[in-house]
């Protein structure tokens, strides 16, 4: 504070505007005052730009000057009384001091109310400088943090930058709330450890109405008391000012105080660019991650259609083998060989069950073996602690195990394959037409090893190896010249034996056939009619039968066709090169003749049965010696059944045990039409097809490949 006209650092050059007896007195006594009188002027008029530039105060009584000097330094109105004038009304325009005339008559009292408005208005000069400064370093500093933020890699790294550069620079406490677009809510990923520290951690904002939740859907900025009760604000009530800001499609930027003299509210020009060069990073962050994800997901994509690209060759190979093996032995040595070249596969193997099917037995392999076949015993159980390959036997499906060492106590196979550096190991059952040729294991040295693109391809490979076994087995079988007569005692658990049960009667087997959806249908015939109409929902009670459908029904026989639901003695007999002649079944059981050529092991032949479908027990064996004319038959037969479709070749065999061949016709075209489901013009449509390819064979010479 001044104290004296001699205390004080700067001088006053006063300029006097009126004409009024007061102005003048005080211009003569004001220079004896150490105040410089720079001019007098008689009207505001008057008052130059040169004149107020070189002033640091103006002296008047007049209301005009207030206007002239318009705020380019401080003026000093000179009033008669309080009374006489509205105080409020000359600050308002512009007096920086008032001073009553009759109070400063005396020189030295207004010299000094000069001094003290010229020291006010220099403090407040100098503190508006100070703010300038401020404001100018503030922004300098928020300046060089927005390069730091847009050179950040990681949205939660932007946010951390956004609440430590406002915390550092404009010593405002902070939280950054991101948009959770699954909770539909505001998520506070960033604070500064002030505000935890005085408010613990913020809580989330729900879509409630509050000005944070508003500034996010609007992306206007809200300040003050609306944002001291939010969640955010520290203490809730007691914060005493706050500031929310948007940062677009992604949240939120809130800043709160509870000091009684703060304002954080007038900060909002200096936090919005910052917040806004904080979105524009998260923006670029957020399609810098996109187009990295999305090149992630090219580079997997790629990779997966060069390993789909890697199992279709793979398989190509496998099946164009298949076409030339003439034998099971080299079919399966070439497909084992073909599967250890790929890179993924160390090991590879066939099982067979055994007689008993209560474990399996390795047929071939090959790769390095390193004796792990030799130290584990594969048991047909679907057991987690069973070694894969017995697991898949037992369940007919694929089993997967991609980590041994995952549970390495689950077994005591893991351990030697673990010794052996057998890391993964995928089985297939090897199925076809419900019937189990075997199983093909193979093993890797890395964990998961095997991609689910070689996985799939295996796993459908597995049918047509199978297939291929089946046909091999066939082929062999009719080129046999001997064969064996086999006679075996059938359990009453066999499927036709628990329908003879259950009809009372005697069933006699007269054939089977495949469908296009692959399912097994088998003839059988009863002796005379039936007392009561078959109906399929009457025999839901007969396990293994889906379906019953009367053929034929005359006073000597009814013909029924059965859907079975599992594999038929007849199925697995072809399935393993051996031919059904013939199969009775009673309430007690049944008894089956089998012709086996000689390329066919009996005991395999048996535990194949037992193991796929009824138990059976071997009641007598004949060998039977087969000319050669048989066997040209045989593969006459077999070329010729070749060239029919599966639908011609179950329509006329349908037809055939139905007695449409018959004269006079147990069963006419529509009957038999109506038991395929199909139409009367269908049904001759196929069957004379049929007659066509045989009457070409027999009257033109056609051979079997030229009968389309």
């Amino acid at each position: 504070m001044i104290r004296s006209l001699e205390d004080a650092e700067t001088t006053p050059e006063c300029v006097l505007v009126g004409t009024s007896e007061w102005i003048r007195t005080a211009t003569a006594e004001l220079a004896d005052e150490a105040v410089t009188v720079a001019g007098v002027v008689s009207a505001a008029s008057d008052l130059t730009d040169d004149r107020l530039e070189t002033a640091t105060c103006v002296l008047t009584d007049e209301r005009a000057a207030l206007a002239a000097v318009d705020g380019a330094c401080p003026i000093v109105y000179a009033i008669d009384s309080t009374a006489d004038e509205a105080i409020d009304d000359l600050r308002t325009e512009g007096a920086t001091e008032i001073v009553v005339k009759r109070s400063v008559q005396k020189p030295r009292l207004l010299a000094q109310r000069l001094q003290r408005t010229l020291a006010a208005a220099e403090c407040e000069r100098e503190r508006a400088l100070t703010d300038r400064h401020r404001y100018r370093a503030a922004l300098d500093a928020l300046s060089n943090a927005t390069s730091h933020v847009l050179a950040v890699d990681s949205e939660p790294a932007a946010c951390e930058s956004l609440v430590d550069i406002v915390a550092d620079v404009l010593e405002i406490d902070g939280v950054v709330y991101r948009f959770d677009d699954r909770a539909t809510e505001l998520r506070p990923v960033a604070y500064s450890a002030a505000y935890e520290s005085t408010a613990g951690s913020p809580a989330a904002v729900e879509p409630n109405g509050s000005s944070i939740w508003e500034t996010f859907i609007t992306g206007e900025p809200s300040t003050a008391d609306d944002i001291a009760t939010s969640p955010a604000a520290p203490a809730a009530t007691a914060a005493q000012s706050g500031l929310a800001v948007s940062l677009g499609e992604h949240g939120v930027f809130v800043a709160v105080s509870s000091a009684p003299d703060a304002d954080v509210s007038g900060a909002v020009e200096l936090v919005e660019p910052f917040v806004v060069a904080t979105e524009a990073a998260l923006d670029w962050i957020g399609q810098r991650q996109r187009f990295h994800d999305r090149e992630r997901e090219l580079e997997r994509h790629a990779r997966r259609l060069e390993r789909l690209d890697a199992a279709l060759e793979t398989r190509r190979d496998i099946e164009q083998f298949l076409l030339a093996a003439d034998s099971r032995t080299a079919l399966e040595r070439g497909v084992l060989a073909r599967l250890t070249e790929c890179d993924a596969c160390s090991l590879a193997w066939f099982g067979e069950p055994d007689a008993n099917g209560n474990s399996l037995e390795p047929r071939a392999h090959a790769g390095h073996d390193r004796g792990y076949l030799d130290a584990v015993t594969v048991p047909t159980v679907d057991e987690s602690t069973a070694e894969p390959a017995g697991r898949a036997a037992r369940a007919k499906a694929p089993v997967y195990v991609e980590n041994v060492a995952a549970s390495v106590h689950d077994g005591a196979w893991r351990g030697d394959a673990l010794s052996r550096n057998v890391q993964c190991v995928y089985a297939v059952p090897l199925v076809y037409d419900g019937v189990l040729y075997g199983v093909l294991s193979i093993y890797g040295d890395q964990q998961d090893a095997f991609d689910e693109p070689f996985r799939s391809m295996l796993a459908d490979l597995s049918g047509t190896i199978a297939y291929a076994i089946d046909a091999v087995n066939r082929t062999h079988a009719l080129s046999a010249t001997d064969r064996t007569e086999v006679e075996l005692e059938v359990a009453a658990d066999a499927t036709l034996c628990r329908l003879a049960a259950f009809l009372d009667e005697r069933v006699l087997y007269a054939g089977a056939t495949a469908r296009d959806d692959e399912a097994q249908v088998v003839f059988a015939a009863v002796d005379g009619p039936l007392e009561r109409p078959i109906e399929t929902e009457a025999h839901a009670p007969v396990d293994g039968i889906s379906q019953v459908v009367t053929v034929a029904e005359h006073e000597a026989e009814t013909v029924l066709q059965l859907r079975l639901t599992e594999p038929s003695l007849g199925a697995i007999t072809d399935a393993h090169g051996a031919q059904l002649r013939e199969f009775v079944a009673d309430t007690s059981g049944g008894r089956a003749r089998i012709d086996v050529p000689d390329a066919v092991d009996v005991r395999d032949l048996i535990a194949g049965i037992s193991r796929n479908g009824p138990d059976v027990s071997m009641v007598a064996c004949r060998a039977v010696a087969t000319d050669g004319c048989s066997t040209v038959a045989n593969h006459a037969r077999s070329a010729l059944l070749e060239t029919f479709t599966d639908r011609q070749r179950e329509v006329v065999q349908t037809a055939y045990h139905g007695g449409f061949f018959e004269w006079p016709r147990h069963a006419n075209g529509e009957e038999i039409a109506d038991s395929l489901e199909i139409s009367s013009p269908a049904f001759h449509k196929h069957v004379r097809a049929v007659e066509r390819k045989l009457f070409a064979v027999l009257f033109e010479g056609a051979t079997a490949s030229e009968v389309n």
